[in-house]
C-alpha cells in the first residue's frame, strides 16, 4: 500500500531542472525532516536571472554536483553568490561503465532486447558501491556550520535520486515514502525529455526507432524499482541499511543521531 506524502507548496525554480525541497517529510520515529536546508536538481545550467536571485535567497551554502567532467564541461553551474560548488562524481571517470566503446555496446544490446529498464535497475545497484561520494556527503552534513544544499545531477532523477534516498533513509524516513518522492520526478517528465534530446547516438537512430523510443521512455521515467534495486543492492551486500552506514560508509551509530537531532524536528499537534 502506497503512503501518501506530505502536501507540499512546489517549488519552482526559473530554468532549474526537477528543482524541490527534500524536507516536510515524516520520520517513522514521528519527527518530521526540517525543509528549506536539502534541496535536489537536475541541471542548473539554464538558470535565469531570477532563478539565481531565487537561489540567492534560499541562502545556499554547497551545490554537491554529482556530474561526470564532460557532463560539467558541457553544462556547467552558474556562480551562485555565497555558494560553494564541490564536484562529486557519482561514478568515477575510470569506471568501466563510462568507457565509451563498452557503453556503447551495451546500449546497443539492451536497446535491441528493449531492456531500458534493465539498464536503470543496473545503474541504481551500482551506485551502492560508490561509497567514497556517500561518505563524503553525510560527512558534509555532520559539518557544524552547514547550511542550505543543493544536491544534482543532469536529471535530478538517478544520482539524485540515490543521494536523496540515503539522506532521507539515514533521517529515518521509510522507504515507502522515499519511493514516492522519487516518483515525483514524473511530474517533471517532459523537462527530462528535453534535455535528453539529441543524446540518442546517430547510428541508432534509423535502424530501431520503435526499440528506441520504448527504451528511452524507461531511461526518462522515475520508476520506482529503480530505487527499490539501490535499496535491495544495499540488503544484499550488507544485510541491511543500518549495516551499510556502518560498515560500507563509516557512519556510526553516534554519526547518525546527530544527523537526526540536527535535521529533525518534532511536530506540535
Amino acid at each position: 500500500m502506497k503512503l501518501p506524502l506530505v502536501e507540499k507548496k512546489k517549488l519552482t525554480i526559473e530554468g532549474a531542472i526537477n528543482f524541490r525541497d527534500m524536507g516536510g517529510y515524516q520520520t517513522e520515529d514521528g519527527r518530521t525532516v526540517v525543509e528549506s536546508i536539502f534541496f535536489r536538481s537536475g541541471d542548473l545550467s539554464k538558470l535565469t536571472g531570477a532563478g539565481l536571485q531565487q537561489l540567492k535567497q534560499l541562502n545556499i551554502w554547497k551545490i554537491c554536483d554529482f556530474r561526470s567532467n564532460n557532463e560539467i564541461s558541457e553544462n556547467p553551474d552558474p556562480i551562485i553568490e555565497h555558494a560553494e560548488h564541490i564536484h562529486m562524481p557519482v561514478i568515477p571517470e575510470n569506471e568501466k561503465i563510462l568507457d565509451p566503446k563498452q557503453q556503447m555496446e551495451h546500449y546497443m544490446k539492451l536497446v535491441q532486447q528493449n531492456q531500458g529498464e534493465q539498464m536503470m535497475v543496473d545503474l541504481n545497484r551500482t551506485m551502492v558501491e560508490q561509497k567514497d561520494v556517500w561518505r563524503d556527503l553525510l560527512h558534509l552534513l555532520l559539518d557544524d556550520n552547514s547550511g542550505p544544499i543543493i544536491i544534482h545531477c543532469t536529471a535530478g532523477k538517478d544520482r539524485t535520486g540515490v543521494g536523496s534516498a540515503l539522506i532521507l533513509k539515514t533521517l529515518g524516513v521509510s522507504e515507502a515514502v522515499i519511493l514516492e518522492d522519487y516518483e515525483k520526478t514524473n511530474e517533471a517528465i517532459e523537462q527530462l525529455k528535453s534535455i535528453t534530446k539529441g543524446s540518442i547516438p546517430a547510428e541508432l537512430e534509423d535502424a530501431m526507432k520503435e526499440k528506441l523510443k520504448e527504451t528511452g521512455t524507461a531511461m526518462v521515467a522515475a520508476k520506482r524499482i529503480y530505487i527499490e534495486a539501490y535499496f535491495d543492492e544495499i540488503n544484499r551486500l550488507y544485510g541491511s541499511f543500518d549495516q551499510y552506514l556502518e560498515e560500507g560508509l563509516g557512519i556510526s551509530k553516534e554519526m547518525r543521531q546527530k544527523l537526526q537531532d540536527k535535521y529533525l524536528v518534532q511536530q506540535n499537534n
